[in-house]
This record gives C-alpha cells, sequence and structure tokens, in this order.
C-alpha cells in the first residue's frame, strides 16, 4: 500500500488534488483561528512604505504562512524544493494567491536565486524557509544570507503557533493546525545583512537566535512546548 501510494503522488494530478486540499484546510484553519500579532510594527513599517522584504520562517511552521501576509501589498513569492513534497507545498500555496519559486541548496539553486533576485528588484516580497526542504531542523543555511546581501532586502523572522494542533515526528517536527484554534505570530527584530559582510558564521548564529527566539516566544503564548533545533 505504502509503494502503491508513494506511485501515486509522483502523478501530477494527485499532487495538484493533495495541494488544493491542503490549501482548503489551510484556509479554514486560518479563517476559524483567534490570531494576534506580537510585534507587527516590523513587517507594517516596511508595507506601509511599499517596500519589499524577506520573510523567514522555520519549516515546521510553514503550514500557516498565509497569516504572514494579511497586510502585505505586494505580490509574495515562496522559495520551495523541486522535490515532490515541495511540489504539495506548491499547489497549496497558489491556493491562497502565493507565487512559488521551485529550488533549493541541492535542486535549481543557482537559478532560483537569480529568480529571487530579480523578483526583489522588481520590488516583490520574498519568502523562505531557512533550514529547508531537508534540515537540520532549525539551522539556517547561507542561501537567505546571501540573497539578502546582494538584494538589499532585510529579513523579517517570524513564526507562529498555535493553541490545537499535532506536531509530527517528522526532521522539521510539523506543526499541523486544528481549525477555531488560538493562533500566535511573533515578528522579530529586522535584519540587515550588509553587501560587504565576511563573516556569515556570525550572521548566521544571529538570524537562527533571531528566528528561534520568535518561535519560542510563540509557543510560550499558546502554551506548546518549545521545539529544539537538530543537534
Amino acid at each position: 500500500m505504502k509503494r502503491l501510494l508513494k506511485k501515486l503522488f509522483k502523478s501530477t494530478a494527485a499532487q495538484i488534488l493533495a495541494g488544493r486540499l491542503i490549501g482548503m484546510y489551510t484556509a479554514l484553519a486560518q479563517v476559524t483561528a483567534s490570531v494576534t500579532e506580537e510585534n507587527a510594527h516590523y513587517p507594517k513599517a516596511y508595507w506601509d512604505a511599499d517596500k519589499p522584504v524577506i520573510v523567514a520562517v522555520w519549516h515546521g511552521r510553514l503550514l500557516l504562512m498565509p497569516c504572514f501576509f494579511a497586510h502585505c501589498p505586494h505580490t509574495v513569492h515562496a522559495l520551495i524544493s523541486a522535490h515532490r513534497d515541495g511540489r504539495l507545498v506548491s499547489y497549496a500555496a497558489q491556493w491562497h494567491g502565493i507565487k512559488t519559486v521551485q529550488g533549493s541548496s541541492t535542486r535549481g539553486g543557482a537559478g532560483a536565486v537569480k529568480a529571487l533576485l530579480r523578483l526583489a528588484k522588481a520590488g516583490e516580497t520574498l519568502f523562505i524557509t531557512p533550514d529547508g526542504p531537508k534540515g537540520p531542523r532549525m539551522h539556517a543555511q547561507d542561501g537567505v544570507l546571501e540573497i539578502a546581501r546582494m538584494s538589499g532586502l532585510p529579513i523579517l523572522p517570524v513564526s507562529i503557533s498555535t493553541s490545537a494542533g499535532k506536531q509530527v515526528k517528522s526532521w522539521d517536527r510539523f506543526l499541523i493546525a486544528r481549525p477555531f484554534s488560538r493562533v500566535r505570530i511573533v515578528w522579530g527584530e529586522p535584519m540587515v545583512i550588509p553587501r560587504d559582510s565576511t563573516d556569515i558564521n556570525a550572521l548566521r548564529t544571529e538570524l537562527e537566535a533571531r528566528m528561534t527566539a520568535a518561535q519560542n516566544a510563540a509557543d510560550d503564548a499558546t502554551g506548546r512546548p518549545h521545539t529544539e533545533p537538530a543537534a
């Protein structure tokens, strides 16, 4: 049965159907949720001025990403893996009007970076999961820092948590929100990467700290235990 399902989900039609079902479930969870935000002034300052940003969240909190962009004036472009699972996320994101660029550090990376830089230059907001598509969990890859450095866009760390939902035992500890739950969004302080930056390790450590602090604060607000980074 497992092999049959795996074969079935290789088909484009099955992926589109599954992606749309995920999108519909996300929409249901979003519209029935009681959503509150902390530090919403960070994105508001940029979006009120019609300035694009790079929104960064850990992969495990990807499901409710449409909640982040309720007040964004731009088209949002998300970097999504070209893997089968990434295509499911892509079809789900399209349900919410979020466009996707396929690529990662292992597949189509160079082309994806070029596409994102063109979109940044055109004034579009970008969405990236720095530990995706395969981890390690809550450890940032260099791609988001390089895109921020070359584009000049600030990185806005953000996270989300829910009072009711299931955390899957996947590599990213993926959180699935239930409808009619309390949802908390926490934004971190924007991080600008100077174009002449050379200490990438220090920048990565700082970004990870800001993203994890936002996630922990969101979990505290909803009574959920913290998710620890991979060893």
